[in-house]
Order: C-alpha cells, then structure tokens, then sequence
C-alpha cells in the first residue's frame, strides 16, 4: 500500500512539472525531456530551494568585550589565497556616490559573469524574481549567487533568497529563477537609502581629504565606531532586531552587531575608492568562540580591520554591559590573531550553513 501511495504521489509531481515547464516556457518538449527535466528538477529540489545568504551572522556570536580570556578558535582547513593585485571592478548601488568593490565577480569565468551581472542587476533593482538561462550546473548557479550577496553589503532590505530551476532543454540551457524577498516596498526602500547615503557622504568627504590609503581608511574606521554603537540584545535575539544586522543599522541608526558593522565599513571603503572584502568566520572574545563578520581591506597589501572589536563593551559590577567610549586599534590593520579564524566557501555546496567568504582569499600581508 505505502508503495502506490509513494508512485502516486510521485506521478502527480512529475505532472507538476512537465505542466510547470510548457506554460512558462512554451517550448515543444518532447515526453522524454520533459520527464528527464521534471526529474531533474524534482531532485534539486531540496538542495535549490534554500536560503543563498549563509554569510549572515547569527545568535552566538561573541560579545566584543575587553574582558576574559582570549581563546582561539579553531580551523580545519585554509582557504585557497591568490596573490594577484585587486582590479577596478567596481559596482553601482543604486545610491549615487556609493560603490562596491565586486570581488566575486573577479573570481568567476565568462559564462559566471554573465549571469552575475543579470542577478546583480535584479538585486540592486530590488527585483523579486530574476531569470536567467544559463549552462551552468545548479551549483555554479549557487556559487553565482554566494557571490553577489557578499559583495553587495548595502542591499539592508533583503530578507531571504532562493533558487530554482528547469533542467536543461534541447539547447542546453538550463532555466534558473532567482528570487529575493525583501523587508520594504520599493517607495520605502527608496526613502531609507536616501538616509543612508546621506550618512555615508561627510564621512566620504572627510576620508577624501586623505591621499594615504592608510589614512583614509582610519577615517572611515573611527567615523563608523563613533558613529555606532554595539547592540548587545540583538547579539543574542537576532529577530527583534533585523536592522541590527546592516550597514543601514550601523550608519543610520547607530546600533548594529559585528554583521553590521562589517558591512557598513566595506560600503565605507569601498564607496572611497579602497578595495575591501565583507568576511566571516569565527572569533572568540571574553573566554567564548561563536560566528563573527569583519573585514578584508587592501592599502598596499591585504590586511584584516574588525571595526566591531575596535568598538569594545564592558562588563560592569553589576553584570550589565556597557559602551566603551574610548575606541580601539588591536584590530585595525593585522595580519593574522588567534582569535580570529576565517571561514571556508564549500564549492561542492555553496548553499551550506557552513561554506563561507569566497572559493579563493586574497593573500594578507
């Protein structure tokens, strides 16, 4: 019995689908393909339809205080670096005087490229679903989209991703849909990146009078630890606070998590004109190792900044964390600490709670 309800519940998937693929693609498949193509599908499914941003810091990250003992996480394996100098590859964002610097659109081959510009093109112009028919495998489709995510740290209203797909037709192609969800409306969206912008420009403008990239970078360093705040609460209740984990929290509202943080000072750096990588990974503060995002800036050669780190909290008598006014440098511009341990992108599996950064880091030092 539990087998014909197992082949009947499969027949009317498979039906699912090959209705599925002629209404929105209206192409005369043959009965072979359109079973070779539902099963295809039907197989991804799982592994297709997920959230793409596992870049995204969740509860258990460390609290940057000054206090406790240092411990260091640790790394099974180091990832893939290349030494090759950082390329004018820069992006728009929808806020005008505000770029990116692509770094994972460096790392990709024509045919990738060619669908990262459509899925960044649809991010940036808060689109919904983005198609794209391409030859690339479902994973390189991934890969694709890890990609544009991370080097885009200002898109504050995205709140999920997914991906779906037709397998390959007669031409090879197969039939990817992109679809993001988002937080905002795209009148509100519009409104709040007028204020981020607005945010962003002085600190531009002060940074700009700097020539040395160095220079300039501890402009946009001291201005973003000045200009936020640690938010202790949404360290440990990542859902009451949704902001808390953009460049949007961190330069408008003034309170964000390492997350926040590291995003707004990619935007920072790259938006003057420096070249910089939003990071994760795990660090340990205060005796305790979780998740953590933070940065990867070139000024001559790659180094790590974790503005979070340089903006410390205390731990006062009674229990209660507290604002550290006075700001730090332990970890402006290092090479390596035991306390910070970079995560490693998964190319068999990019959509993976566990695969992080890129496929290939730049080389520090």
């Amino acid at each position: 019995m539990m087998r014909k309800i197992v082949k009947w519940i499969y027949a009317f998937s498979m039906l699912g689908v090959m209705l599925y693929a002629v209404v929105c693609f209206k192409q005369p498949y043959t009965m072979q393909s359109l079973l070779q193509t539902g099963l295809s599908g039907l197989q991804s499914a799982a592994g297709n339809v997920a959230s793409s941003w596992k870049n995204t810091v969740t509860s258990g990250q460390p609290i940057p205080t000054t206090q406790g003992i240092v411990s260091a996480p640790s790394q099974d394996t180091a990832p893939a670096q290349t030494t090759a100098a950082p390329s004018e590859d820069f992006a728009e964002t929808g806020m005008q005087g505000l770029k990116v610097y692509t770094y994972g659109r460096t790392l990709l081959n024509t045919g990738e490229r060619a669908a990262y510009d459509q899925i960044q093109a649809g991010l940036v112009g808060v689109q919904t679903k983005v198609p794209v028919n391409s030859a690339l495998s479902p994973t390189a489709m991934q890969k694709v989209v890890q990609y544009v995510i991370a080097d885009h740290p200002e898109v504050f209203y995205l709140s999920g991703t997914s991906m779906s797909y037709i397998g390959a037709g007669g031409n090879g192609l197969r039939h990817f849909t992109i679809s993001f969800s988002y937080s905002y409306d795209t009148g509100t969206v519009a409104a709040m990146r007028g204020k981020l912008r607005a945010a962003v420009l002085p600190i531009l403008a002060q940074a700009d009078t700097k020539t040395d990239m160095v220079k300039k970078e501890l402009v946009l360093h001291d201005a973003l630890v000045e200009a936020c705040a640690y938010n202790i609460a949404a360290a440990s209740n990542t859902s009451a606070y949704p902001q808390a984990f953009t460049a949007y929290g961190a330069l408008v509202d003034g309170s964000a998590v390492c997350e926040g943080y590291a995003k707004a000072m990619k935007l920072l750096l790259d938006s003057a004109g420096l070249h910089s990588l939003y990071v994760t990974g795990t660090a340990s503060s205060g005796g305790e190792s979780g998740p953590h995002a933070w940065n990867m800036v070139y000024v001559g050669k790659w180094y790590q900044v974790d503005a979070t780190f340089d903006d410390p909290v205390y731990q006062n008598s009674a229990g209660k964390y507290v604002q550290v006014e006075k700001k730090s440098y332990r970890y402006f511009n290092f090479i390596s600490k035991a306390d910070h341990v970079l995560g490693v992108f998964d190319s068999t599996a990019p959509f993976s709670s566990h695969s992080e950064n890129y496929a290939v880091m730049p080389t520090l030092g």
